[in-house]
């Protein structure tokens, strides 16, 4: 059977989340959901199987056997099943907004690759609207005031959007089987990709913000999962001779944070040194002026926890004193 959506939702232990989705999602012939089970308990597989599938229309449930765990891998594998013309991806935590699919319908152009639309967000915790929307309506707004295309390369979320999924699939666009960051280079890849998109001033889709999630956790291993999605994303970026600001090392070690440490400065190091990196943000043309203005701004950044402060400040004195050891060789080699 054909259709002309499939939804595409990776899932792990959020019965309540997954319950309030699919309630959003209507029952209609044209509409496939995929969900993509992250192997979680067993309470809630049986759950699934035995209540969803049952009470949901053409609803697929598929279980994450790549070995990979996370939504990367899980999205993979719904895209390898999908059936509809179209692909909405859609995370268990999140909703739809009334009427979203004759939203989705009205605006939908088929001749576009990826058409992008305007997301709202909730706040869980605080039971009110959210600002984790805020960057990606402005990117929204930014192209239908001047076209401008920072909306393809800087729209880092598979959320709000519409995939043709022919696109996908003859250009193999697949997400990052990472910790985290798995959709930054699907969306940077895609959006670089496609040959014609539509943007609209439309809102289907509503993200979510809660306690424990990937986008507010600061493990070690989520960080370093997301630098080394950002190395990759700046190595593209140059490759490609993208016109889009781009990360840099100052910006790496930004998001390194107080889980800096000397492999990591290193691997950022090495990327800049093999031109896969700049030195400085575009935004920060003042320090191409005096670069030593480094030192004051990543020393005098404050740490949360106070514990690392010491550890913090040295690893950053040690990479800054690295970096403008580099530069300096660099404006001599070159003067």
């Amino acid at each position: 059977m054909s259709y002309k959506y499939t939804v595409i939702i990776p899932h792990y232990n959020n019965i309540n989340g997954l319950n309030k989705l699919l309630s959003t999602i209507p029952s209609k012939n044209y509409v496939e959901v995929i969900i993509v089970d992250d192997n979680s308990h067993s309470k809630v597989t049986d759950y699934i199987d035995e209540f969803m599938v049952k009470h949901y229309e053409n609803l697929t449930v598929l279980t994450n056997e790549s070995g990979y765990k996370g939504a990367g891998a899980a999205r993979n594998i719904g895209i390898k099943h999908a059936k509809g013309e179209f692909i909405i991806f859609a995370d268990s935590d999140d909703y739809f907004v009334d009427n979203a699919f004759d939203t989705i319908c009205s605006g939908l152009k088929k001749d576009c690759d990826i058409c992008y639309f305007k997301p709202t967000s909730f706040c869980l915790v605080e039971k009110e609207k959210s600002d984790r929307h805020v960057r990606y309506a402005k990117l929204i707004d930014n192209y239908l005031q001047s076209e401008c295309e920072d909306i393809r390369y800087k729209f880092y979320v598979p959320w709000s959007k519409v995939f043709r999924r022919k696109f996908l699939v003859e250009n193999n666009v697949r997400f990052d089987e990472v910790l985290a960051s798995n959709d930054v280079m699907f969306s940077l890849v895609s959006g670089s990709k496609a040959n014609k998109i539509s943007v609209l001033d439309e809102v289907f889709y509503c993200v979510t913000r809660g306690v424990g999630t990937l986008t507010v956790n600061r493990s070690k291993e989520v960080v370093f999962s997301r630098v080394e999605v950002a190395l990759r994303e700046s190595s593209y970026i140059i490759n490609e001779k993208i016109n889009t600001e781009n990360h840099s090392v100052i910006s790496v070690f930004n998001l390194a944070g107080d889980k800096i440490d000397p492999p990591l400065a290193l691997s950022t190091l090495f990327a800049f040194s093999k031109g896969h990196l700049p030195f400085f943000p575009q935004s920060y043309k003042n320090y191409i002026k005096n670069p030593r203005l480094i030192l004051n701004r990543i020393l005098s950044k404050p740490v949360v926890d106070s514990s690392k402060s010491s550890k913090y400040k040295k690893y950053s004195f040690y990479c800054s004193l690295s970096i403008l050891f580099l530069y300096e060789c660099e404006m001599i080699i070159f003067s």
